[in-house]
Order: C-alpha cells, then sequence, then structure tokens
C-alpha cells in the first residue's frame, strides 16, 4: 500500500503544469509590497500588548 501511494505522489509530479508562467511586472510588484510591508510591519515594536 505504501508503495502504491508512492508511485501515485511520484507520477503526479510528472503530469503537473504551471497554469500560468510568472510575469516579471507581478513579481516586481510583490516584491515591492513585501519590502514595503516589512518596513511598516517593523517598526511597530515599542507599543504594549492588549
Amino acid at each position: 500500500m505504501k508503495r502504491l501511494i508512492l508511485i501515485i505522489l511520484a507520477s503526479s509530479g510528472l503530469a503537473g503544469a504551471p497554469a500560468q508562467p510568472i510575469v516579471s511586472d507581478a513579481l516586481g510588484g510583490a516584491l515591492m509590497g513585501t519590502v514595503i510591508g516589512g518596513i511598516a510591519g517593523g517598526n511597530c515594536h515599542n507599543q504594549p500588548l492588549n
């Protein structure tokens, strides 16, 4: 049974394909949002906890 599950999981990786290619504009926007969010969220270290 373990061998069957392993075969199914291994072969499912061969059949998969990405639905859309990664677009450089989207990747750049995600990176910029991550940096801005890290700067904005990292500046909140002196607030008391509720």
